[in-house]
């Protein structure tokens, strides 16, 4: 019942779409500021960094776009109603 919980459930899929392009980003970044292989193993600091980034990155996704998004296509199916369902 934790509200953090809940809410990374929730953006759980935004998080499985995002993460591979952020982290393909990321590398291609770093490599070309430090002119080293994009094939590089990651510290752990940028490793944490990475993580933290993906997750705000995927809440925001969540809050901004797929929520929305299902509410809009609930709507197509069910037709509209008075009101959305709580958290939809």
């Amino acid at each position: 019942a934790n509200p953090v919980l809940l809410m990374m459930g929730e953006a759980s899929y935004a998080l499985y779409l995002i993460h591979i392009p952020l982290f393909t980003a990321w590398r291609g970044i770093v490599s070309a500021m430090t002119g080293v292989s994009s094939s590089y193993r990651l510290e752990l600091g940028e490793a944490a960094a990475m993580l933290t980034t993906s997750l705000l990155v995927s809440v925001l996704v969540y809050l901004w776009f797929e929520r929305h998004a299902r509410r809009w296509i609930r709507q197509r199916i069910n037709g509209p109603t008075k009101r959305p369902p709580p958290n939809a």
